[in-house]
Parts: C-alpha cells; sequence; structure tokens
C-alpha cells in the first residue's frame, strides 16, 4: 500500500494512515471486491505502518489466540490518537504553567479529550462508519452533505470546500469528490449511442446512381443517362 511508514509517535501520522487506508477500502468496496474477508490481510499490513511504541500497545491490548479484526484496530488508533492529543495538550499547558510560575503568576489549564464524531448523525465514530449515511442511495447522500455543507472530498468539516481540499480524490474516477458519493456516468454511454445513430443515418442515405446507355439510330449512335436518387 502506497500509505507511508511511521518513524515515532505522532498522532497526525496515526490518523492519516486509517484514514487513507478508509478511503482505499470504500475505493475497493465501490469495484465490489470481497473485502469483507480482507481484515487478516490488512490488520498486517497496517501494523507494519505505525510507529514502534503504537505497535507495542496493539500487540498488548488483546489476548488469546483470536485474530483481532479491521474494525478493532481501526478502534485501537482512534483511542490512540485521542490519548496522544490529550498528552500533547497537557504537556503544553505543564509548559506554560512552568512559565508562568517562574514569572509569579500561576494559570490552570484544562484539558479535554478531543472524541471521533460523525458529522452525519453526531454519533461517536466517523461518517465512513455511519450506518445511517452508507444505508443512503449516491444521490441522496450528495443532497445531505450540500445541504450541511460538508466538504464533498474529506467529508470530515465544514470549514472548507473541495477545491481547496488536501484529502486524496475519488478512487473510482479521481474526481475531486470522495469515494462514497461516486456514481458511474452514463455520458459516455450516451456519446456512444448517439454517434453510432449518426452513422447508421449515414450508411442508410440513398446513393445517387448514373447510368449511361447508347443506341444506334440511323447509323449514330445517340448517348442516354439516367440517374437515380
Amino acid at each position: 500500500m502506497e500509505l507511508p511508514s511511521m518513524t515515532k509517535e505522532n498522532c497526525i501520522e496515526l490518523r492519516q494512515i486509517a484514514d487513507g487506508d478508509t478511503k482505499h477500502l470504500h475505493a475497493l468496496q465501490a469495484l465490489r471486491r470481497p473485502t469483507a474477508h480482507w481484515d487478516d490481510l490488512l490488520v498486517h499490513i497496517l501494523s507494519a505502518k505505525i510507529d514502534s511504541l503504537s505497535l507495542r500497545e496493539w500487540q498488548s491490548s488483546f489476548t488469546g489466540t483470536e485474530v483481532p479484526s479491521l474494525k478493532q484496530f481501526f478502534d485501537f488508533i482512534t483511542h490512540r490518537c485521542q490519548m496522544l492529543e490529550a498528552t500533547n495538550k497537557s504537556n503544553a499547558a505543564n509548559s506554560k504553567a512552568t512559565d508562568a510560575q517562574s514569572s509569579s503568576k500561576r494559570q490552570s489549564s484544562h484539558v479535554s479529550t478531543v472524541k471521533t464524531k460523525c458529522i452525519y448523525c453526531q454519533g461517536e465514530h466517523s461518517i465512513y462508519y455511519c450506518k445511517d449515511f452508507l444505508a443512503l442511495s449516491i444521490p441522496r447522500r450528495i443532497s445531505e452533505v450540500r445541504s450541511r455543507h460538508i466538504c464533498f472530498n474529506c467529508l470530515r468539516t465544514t470549514t472548507h470546500n473541495a477545491s481547496n481540499c488536501t484529502s486524496g480524490c475519488c478512487k473510482v474516477c479521481r474526481a475531486k469528490h470522495n469515494t462514497l458519493l461516486h456514481a458511474p456516468s452514463k455520458s459516455t454511454e450516451l456519446a456512444d449511442g448517439a454517434k453510432s445513430g449518426d452513422e447508421s443515418k449515414s450508411n442508410s442515405a440513398p446513393a445517387v446512381l448514373v447510368t449511361h446507355a447508347s443506341r444506334p439510330i440511323d447509323g449514330s449512335h445517340i448517348i442516354l443517362s439516367t440517374a437515380v436518387v
């Protein structure tokens, strides 16, 4: 897979791996590939992409001989990102408190845990896993995204539009929209049908046939011409 490997703990890179794999997975599902049975392979590939500390936490998070599912891996990534974000905020808060203390000013800081929220139903999951959203038809999904002013490309925010989005494009047609909003176009079929109709009309047009005949009259010949339209 084209996703980059991590070299150190970083919640942004960790989330990019999860988001990138989700987009690839939905692209394969749009192509009707049997992804339901690929958990073992995908978990193996993705776990090799994360940093060593996160990998150690992942390996110690499950017990027994049962192979973890892809959903379990994504849940782990989500919780891991939340923990790293909270830790980063806590460290920043502690640094500010130390600076304030050295100047005889005390400050308190509160760290709030950032949770992943579905921008469609407000549930505690990504829109990519929202059963309500995935149950909609493609035209209905497009209508819902447009009415809520959600970015057509990443489906994660209302603060920018698709033209300004830095996330990857549709994995099926490479256009600037999310794979979940991809609908096969019939414009090519219509164009081919119109072209075929023009050719058949041209082939069925009558041809102009010109014939010449001659017959003797009083020892001389007269040439007669006949045109058939």
